[in-house]
């Protein structure tokens, strides 16, 4: 009996010993965030220098919010960006949309494809191909259907 209370006694100590050392750790790595990894970039590029990119936005029908949709994107406070459209059909009525889009924005950098390219078996990205190859920028962003160009979101 004496042997298995020495035990006991034994296993309280060593789980109270790794209680306190985890605790410990927890503590630290607290501290370790607080001081190092919470502090504010002060390397931040200058907005001018910021990348060029290539915004990939697959269109294919008309809902009811594509115009205002497609519009944030128009508007996007950012230096270097292009805007490019990938329609798959020549008859899809999202190719009006576009044409108007490009017509009230001469002045932002924006494309319009139509007609896709068998790439795979993946029509949206059949859809994007020819867009993406006509990218100007490293940095390519896949605007898929439900996001809105706001440039504090998206580049900040």
């Amino acid at each position: 009996m004496a042997l298995l209370e020495l035990a006991m006694q034994g296993f309280s100590i060593f789980g109270f010993i790794l209680f306190i050392v985890l605790w410990l750790m927890h503590f630290m790595s607290i501290i370790y965030v607080r001081l190092h990894l919470n502090k504010k970039s002060s390397d931040k590029q200058p907005y001018s220098k910021l990348a060029g990119v290539s915004l990939l936005k697959p269109l294919k029908g008309v809902d009811p919010n594509l115009v205002s949709n497609l519009e944030t994107f128009f508007e996007l406070d950012y230096p270097k960006y292009e805007i490019l459209l990938c329609v798959q059909d020549h008859d899809d009525p999202a190719i009006d949309v576009c044409k108007k889009l490009l017509g009230k924005y001469p002045s932002v950098d924006a494309r319009l494809f139509i007609g896709g390219k068998k790439v795979g078996i993946n029509p949206k990205i059949n859809n994007l191909m020819p867009g993406y190859e006509g990218a100007k920028y490293d940095l390519v962003w896949i605007c898929d259907s439900g996001i809105r160009g706001n440039a504090s979101d998206m580049f900040h």
